[in-house]
């Protein structure tokens, strides 16, 4: 079983312009992710995988230095950019983890991948966000090339293809579908944040890489980083008025099942 992660990214945020190419640690906020992935040994390959346009010779040297794989695809169409460099890799399992998500937990995504791997039988895509239990910033999806390529085939909503996964996850009738929750059994979705999209985030993800940094801790997951939050509350309310997943509002009369997978209370 070939595995891929793929990490999504690119210049044009509107919210936060470049962010994934600011200043963190001893490097930049993608190649700090790229490392953090490198820690999962279960992965056969990781993937920058970014529009294709001119604007993308910095991730193509980030890729270079990090000696990860670099693939140009559709800037729009995330469905197709996923879809066609997982056919370029010949991968047999594709995690999706998107570059807002530079601190994810190298455990959470070996305990995403290892529970496709060990499902006794065949499952399609397996997640930790529906529900959601890990701090927002662990983001982690694995799915199937078959179920990839049927999405990628008859997704036609313009949110299905912008997100890669909705077409598969919110379709449990037809795909086997697994969720993985934290293993401490806490649920902190709601209560630390540390997803980057707007300049607050980055306060908050700069100042925890800089106290493990300055402690000399590299091997930070999660749990670490919740109590360091707890330690310091007033970094962590820098962001506390944001939470993500703003496009499942939006288009919550499409999705069928949103009802059943989402709290109310996570999305106000």
């Amino acid at each position: 079983m070939r595995k891929i992660a793929i990490i999504q990214t690119r210049l044009g945020s509107s919210r936060l312009p470049g962010k994934t190419t600011l200043p963190l640690g001893p490097s930049t906020v993608l190649e700090y992710m790229v490392k953090r992935l490198q820690q999962c040994s279960e992965l056969d390959r990781i993937i920058i995988a970014v529009p294709e346009n001119e604007k993308t010779e910095k991730f193509r040297e980030v890729a270079k230095k990090t000696h990860v794989d670099f693939f140009p695809g559709s800037e729009l169409d995330l469905l197709d950019r996923h879809y066609q460099a997982a056919k370029r890799t010949r991968a047999d399992i594709i995690l999706k983890i998107p570059s807002d998500c530079p601190l994810v937990d190298p455990r959470a995504i070996e305990l995403v991948l290892t529970t496709f791997l060990n499902s006794p039988s065949e499952v399609d895509y397996v997640s930790n966000l529906h529900p959601q239990s890990y701090p927002d910033g662990n983001d982690v999806e694995a799915m199937g090339f078959s179920a990839l390529e049927l999405a990628w085939k008859e997704a036609q909503a313009p949110f299905q293809r912008e997100h890669t996964t909705p077409f598969i996850w919110d379709q449990p009738e037809r795909f086997s579908i697994l969720n993985c929750t934290w293993e401490t059994g806490l649920d902190f979705s709601r209560k630390f944040r540390y997803t980057l999209d707007y300049q607050e985030d980055y306060a908050v993800i700069k100042g925890i890489v800089d106290h493990f940094e300055r402690n000399q801790k590299t091997g930070f997951g999660a749990l670490e980083i919740s109590e360091f939050l707890s330690a310091h509350p007033e970094l962590a309310k820098l962001n506390s008025h944001f939470w993500s997943n703003s496009w499942y509002q939006k288009e919550r009369a499409q999705l069928k099942h949103f009802h059943r997978i989402y709290r109310e209370d996570s999305l106000t």
